[in-house]
């Protein structure tokens, strides 16, 4: 309540349209937050708010809290996704889908690492990520990470567009809206060049496959093509189930 008062003052405005609350700390209860975030809606201070960095079990009871009390409702979730990092679709991606959600990706393009700065011997280039504080923060350039980086430039070559728009335009198709951030003119536009981007589906199949993150073994039961696995998750009903929801 306090941030949101002294917000108000430093803007100079009557209200936020979107309110954030950018990372979860674990000692306050969700219901705490969504009573709170309610009366700030009641009191017209705040229009809409959404959730960061929350694990999926959160954002489910607090939207769930929510339609029983009649509460505002969580309007958006906000996380790291891009083509190296994928580890939203196992648990907060089918989350926000089913509580009608929707996900915004921070880091679209891995810190500029898709942008093919890192790939096409552009050393003139300022690179956040080579500083040891920024890898520490987010993730290793392995060299699958490469290999995904050079799926982007070739397919962007043949294309005729940029490693960036390839990247982003892959996160819209997704179903997942990119935050583009830039220091420079230039860097934005050439990541808004995705808007006019149709990627063929080809190549958002390479691109997906690619970048194909590692099962946990939950997920990896439930998307398996062994058929013993699959009749077994449906009780023998597999042929006569016609679900868009089954992941097989």
């Amino acid at each position: 309540m306090h941030s949101v008062e002294g917000s108000l003052q430093r803007l100079g405005v009557d209200y936020i349209d979107l309110l954030w609350i950018h990372f979860w700390e674990y000692s306050t209860d969700i219901v705490d937050v969504m009573r709170n975030v309610n009366d700030l809606v009641q009191q017209g201070k705040v229009l809409h708010f959404g959730l960061c960095n929350t694990p999926a079990w959160v954002v489910a009871r607090g939207q769930t809290v929510a339609e029983q009390r009649g509460w505002e409702p969580i309007s958006a979730l906000q996380y790291q996704y891009n083509l190296v990092s994928r580890d939203l679709e196992f648990e907060i991606i089918p989350c926000a889908r089913a509580l009608g959600i929707s996900v915004n990706a921070y880091s679209p393009l891995a810190g500029g690492f898709l942008t093919g700065k890192y790939t096409r011997g552009d050393s003139t280039e300022s690179r956040r990520y080579d500083s040891e504080f920024w890898q520490q923060l987010a993730f290793q350039f392995d060299e699958r990470a490469f290999d995904i980086a050079r799926k982007v430039d070739e397919i962007a070559d043949r294309l005729g567009t940029s490693s960036a728009a390839v990247a982003l335009a892959w996160v819209r198709d997704r179903g997942v809206i990119p935050m583009i951030g830039a220091r420079k003119v230039s860097q934005i536009e050439d990541s808004l060049r995705y808007l006019s981007l149709t990627l063929p589906d080809e190549d958002m199949q390479a691109l997906t496959e690619a970048s194909a993150p590692v099962l946990p073994w939950t997920y990896y039961l439930l998307h398996s093509d062994e058929i013993r696995i699959r009749q077994l998750a449906t009780g023998g009903m597999l042929d006569a189930i016609d679900n868009e929801r089954f992941p097989f």
